[in-house]
């Protein structure tokens, strides 16, 4: 891997798993953008999810088609990016691991009662705690998917983002070592 090669992390989960919090984090302690997932939702999207009404599929396609449309951007102009994602289809996975740059996955994961109390405790989000089980439903856990480590969410915030570091910076060694 080339040290001037632009790189994405990717960190995935349900809402609430922390992945907002996570990729900020990760992004601030390797000094790469941060980007919001969630920001490239169309208002009728928002406006349907705090309705209590899961997205659909199809929903789904200009959403993630608008996010790599702007990673792609970022890596033409050779910024390396964190990016918050739900990443609950696997399509919507292999969509973004096909980006022109090294792509690295952390899907955060935990338990649906750990992380509704989580969505319960935070404050102006438009996605409601009533929807959480849809994202459960939705969910295809990765399995055996390249580049992709899965990270619980029990731990506190700070041992979350270490192990994820971890994975990063072993995954970057190991690159080293091949060239």
């Amino acid at each position: 891997m080339r040290e001037n090669q632009a790189h994405v992390v990717i960190v995935m989960g349900v809402s609430g798993s922390g992945k907002s919090s996570v990729a900020r984090a990760i992004a601030q302690h390797l000094d790469y953008e941060f980007v919001e997932g969630d920001d490239f939702h169309s208002q009728e999207n928002k406006q349907r999810m705090a309705s209590n009404k899961p997205l659909t599929d199809e929903m789904r396609i200009p959403w993630v088609n608008d996010i790599c449309h702007y990673l792609k951007q970022q890596i033409s102009q050779g910024k390396k990016t964190v990016l918050s994602f739900s990443g609950l289809r696997k399509q919507h996975r292999q969509q973004l691991a096909q980006l022109p740059a090294s792509v690295k996955s952390l899907f955060l994961y935990g338990d649906i009662d750990t992380i509704e109390q989580r969505m319960k405790s935070r404050k102006g989000h438009f996605m409601p705690p009533s929807l959480l089980t849809s994202q459960f439903e939705a969910m295809q856990v990765p399995d055996n998917e390249a580049n992709t480590k899965l990270v619980s969410v029990d731990p506190s915030l700070q041992d979350v983002v270490a192990d994820c570091l971890s994975y990063l910076q072993n995954d970057k060694t190991k690159a080293a070592h091949n060239m």
